[in-house]
């Protein structure tokens, strides 16, 4: 019984965790969420 609730609640965080993600990346490119990458993209390119 206990790992059967620790197993359910694991796939209702995973669950919860997909959606957030997948919410987030359909605007991280312009948002906030992705603010701290797109500074870091410039650097990169150059350093490659």
């Amino acid at each position: 019984m206990k790992n059967e609730r620790w197993e359910k609640n694991m796939t209702d965080y995973k669950k919860l965790s997909e959606n957030t993600f997948n919410m987030q990346a359909k605007t991280y490119d312009t948002d906030k969420n992705g603010k701290h990458a797109r500074n870091l993209y410039q650097d990169i390119i150059n350093t490659l």
